[in-house]
């Protein structure tokens, strides 16, 4: 019995050391279309925010050891610099935009001195944060925006509201989605019954048909082929999307500029972006 029990120990970290071994199988550094910043090392990471993402190392039994922050140099630090800028806990914009806090069980808004600008009034559920000075809310059963004074400005009748980005936001009535302006105005309708579409970054939405993603310009125009299996919107010029269950990176033209081998990816930030392969994270920069 205490024979069988220390076999079965040394199995379990004889495969343990296999799995992180594996693990830190190293990307080629040779590849035209990008620059490996950092070898796959870490157990988890974040992604970028003002230049720094988070990370994780592991030990060899999967255990969290150290955490800390990685630049966009691919240079480790246990905390971040001095006077450097804080990571987010939450999905933050660049805009200075109202904070959503929730008192007695109902959400209103503050400013970043925590002065009360909208009075905690809604239900969880039926607000949401502001982006480009607009925040969806729910009246019953449909969907419209106030400003950030609280102020209703597009009334409630849509069964679906987007968050505005790039002066535009998607919206879904009637089985069909469109897009509206600030005004509320529709200046998008699209031909194509889509089962989703995301907001415009970089000029373009991506849209999927409920089996596969592409990309649409402005006026409703596919403009990157509806052909790959899931995406992320384009971020810094990149859209990462993924094919045959592995994921690369396709840049505004297109084109494929970086090859379908990750098991994950990130959004690209400055040219770098966190990279999923054998099962760490790593760094490259799309050259």
């Amino acid at each position: 019995m205490k024979k069988a029990l220390i076999a079965a120990v040394l199995a379990i970290l004889v495969f343990a050391a296999a799995v992180r071994l594996g693990g830190m199988e190293e990307i080629e550094s040779t590849s035209e279309a990008y620059t490996v910043v950092v070898q796959p090392q870490y157990a988890w990471v974040t992604p970028f925010f003002d230049g720094f993402a988070g990370a994780a190392r592991a030990s060899w039994l999967g255990i969290i050891e150290h955490v800390g922050v990685v630049d966009v140099y691919g240079n480790w630090h246990a905390r971040l610099p001095s006077g450097g800028p804080r990571l987010p806990v939450t999905d933050t914009t660049e805009e200075a935009e109202l904070m959503a806090v929730i008192v007695d069980g109902r959400v209103g808004f503050f400013d970043s001195g925590w002065n009360e600008v909208i009075s905690p009034r809604f239900e969880i559920n039926d607000v949401r944060n502001f982006s480009e000075g607009m925040a969806a809310v729910r009246s019953g059963d449909m969907w419209g925006y106030i400003d950030e004074t609280g102020n209703e400005v597009i009334s409630p009748r849509f069964e679906i509201a987007q968050d505005f980005y790039e002066g535009l936001a998607g919206v879904f009535v009637d089985g069909e989605w469109s897009f509206i302006d600030r005004t509320g105005m529709e200046v998008l309708r699209l031909n194509y019954n889509y089962a989703g579409v995301w907001p415009f970054f970089d000029g373009m939405s991506m849209v999927w048909t409920g089996t596969q993603i592409g990309y649409i310009n402005r006026y409703g125009a596919v403009v990157i082929p509806i052909v790959y299996d899931s995406g992320n919107s384009f971020s810094g010029g990149f859209a990462a999307v993924m094919r045959g269950g592995k994921w690369g990176f396709i840049d505004t033209e297109g084109r494929e500029v970086v090859p379908f081998r990750f098991e994950l990816v990130m959004d690209v930030y400055e040219r770098v972006a966190a990279v999923r392969y054998n099962g760490r994270w790593g760094f490259i920069r799309i050259n």
